[in-house]
């Protein structure tokens, strides 16, 4: 009977561990489920966030914006290629004037001629670059106040236990930090990136045309590129991340001081809170800091990218035939 009970208990022992092993590689298993879609989730771009963004501003606004931008660079374009031709038919008639070619009334139509048209584009370009800015910031103005009255509804109509298992400071900083970035950084940020692309676009167009050699150096400059933003926004999301966390609990304990004053004051603990208000401050620039290093690291990155196919496309146009030192 000892023998017996002796093995059972063996076995069930032998049971648990086996059980436990089990048990501690499901719970492996599951954490690297998690990390590997922590990370997906890290490197893959909010489209639908982005999508969600400019539809709250209107349909609209949205098409009015595309509109306005693509025709305002359009016309860039126009003013560039008419200062271009402009540029060579006054080399042009230089060279007739040596021969005794070209009269005067011919050259003044000539020039009359690019003065109108140049006036007119200048023209038409400061009107759409008006209409593209009021369009970019009345969205901007939708899409906050929507967003806003969305959140506003939900806080409120959200249960008693909400409120309950929720900081103060969470809420305080949804309504102030992020309401901050919808209202003043947002609207600026897509104007600018909707000019740097359609900038860049329109310049890939023109150099293709001018000099299609240097179009070679535009894939490994965009492979170079996308490892760069794709290595960037992981690190600028947890930074992001990490300011957002640690800007928390500085509102947190501003708002429980603001509330407990009283209290403090009575027990003369002023110097503590105050103290600790500087240690949480310290914190958050110091986690600002490492966010701004790494947007200006970005921009370090980006500037050597764009000037190291820079010179093999500066000498095409200078030492071409036709080109200034070529003609």
């Amino acid at each position: 009977m000892e023998r017996k009970t002796l093995r059972r208990a063996m076995y069930s022992r032998e049971a648990k561990v086996q059980a436990e092993e089990e048990e501690e590689e499901e719970e492996e298993e599951d954490e690297d489920e998690t990390m590997s879609t922590a990370m997906r989730l890290r490197t893959k771009f909010p489209w639908r966030t982005c999508w969600r963004y400019l539809t709250s501003g209107g349909y609209l606004l949205l098409f009015l914006m595309i509109f306005s931008k693509l025709l305002k660079h359009s016309v860039i374009v126009a003013i560039d290629y008419w200062l271009a031709s402009w540029t060579s038919e006054t080399s042009n008639i230089s060279y007739a004037q040596s021969d005794n070619v070209t009269s005067a009334s011919e050259l003044s139509s000539i020039q009359s001629y690019y003065v109108t048209g140049f006036s007119v584009l200048s023209a038409t370009g400061i009107v759409l670059c008006l209409i593209a800015s009021l369009t970019v910031e009345w969205m901007g103005l939708n899409a906050a106040k929507n967003l806003h009255h969305n959140l506003l509804k939900k806080i409120i109509l959200a249960p008693i236990r909400f409120f309950d298992t929720t900081p103060l400071g969470l809420i305080l900083n949804r309504f102030s930090a992020d309401t901050n970035i919808i209202d003043q950084h947002i609207p600026p940020t897509l104007e600018s990136l909707t000019r740097s692309t359609l900038l860049c676009l329109s310049a890939i167009g023109v150099i293709s045309y001018a000099t299609p050699i240097s179009m070679v150096a535009l894939l490994p400059l965009g492979v170079a590129f996308y490892f760069i933003q794709k290595y960037f926004r992981v690190a600028s999301k947890d930074l992001q991340e990490l300011d957002d966390s640690t800007q928390l609990p500085l509102l947190c304990h501003f708002s429980e001081t603001a509330e407990g004053l009283t209290t403090i004051r009575a027990f003369r603990h002023e110097a503590r809170f105050k103290q600790r208000m500087l240690e949480l401050t310290d914190t958050n620039n110091l986690a600002y800091l490492f966010l701004s290093a790494a947007n200006r690291w970005l921009e370090v990155r980006t500037v050597r990218n764009v000037l190291t196919p820079g010179g093999p496309t500066v000498h095409n146009v200078v030492f071409t035939p036709g080109g200034p030192n070529g003609a």
